[in-house]
């Protein structure tokens, strides 16, 4: 969806002239505006603090990736960086060489959706008698 260049710089300087304004002092605070703001600061601390081991772990598991997790280590070598690049190489790879048969489908819709016209047949069933 686009919107039309009059209406960005329209809106753009409607942005600036309320930012003057507030900035002079001219505008007051919108009513409710302070109880939204600490709403939304607290429901983001709570977030935050939510998923603080997860962000610790996500850290630690970066600096193996990069091989700085111990700097007093005996070896400099990044394998845990060196396999990531290779699995990411595989992943992005521009025609992968695929080993894979296809599943026994025919069998398997058949197994799933005769069960489901059996349940249909009986809904309509019940549906004639009532």
């Amino acid at each position: 969806m686009s919107v039309p260049a009059s209406s960005v710089s329209a809106g753009i300087a409607g942005a600036v002239d309320q930012g003057v304004r507030m900035g002079d002092g001219e505008d007051g605070i919108p009513e409710g505006e302070i109880e939204l703001v600490k709403k939304t600061v607290k429901e983001y601390e709570t977030a935050r603090a939510f998923d603080k081991n997860q962000r610790h772990r996500y850290a630690r598991d970066r600096r193996y990736a990069a091989g700085t997790s111990n700097p007093t280590w005996a070896s400099d070598a990044n394998i845990i960086g060196a396999y990531i690049n290779i699995i990411a190489s595989f992943l992005y790879a521009k025609d992968p060489d695929v080993s894979a048969r296809p599943a026994a489908y025919p069998a398997l819709c058949r197994a799933i959706a005769r069960p489901i016209g059996n349940a249909r047949r009986h809904a309509r069933a019940q549906l004639a008698v009532s």
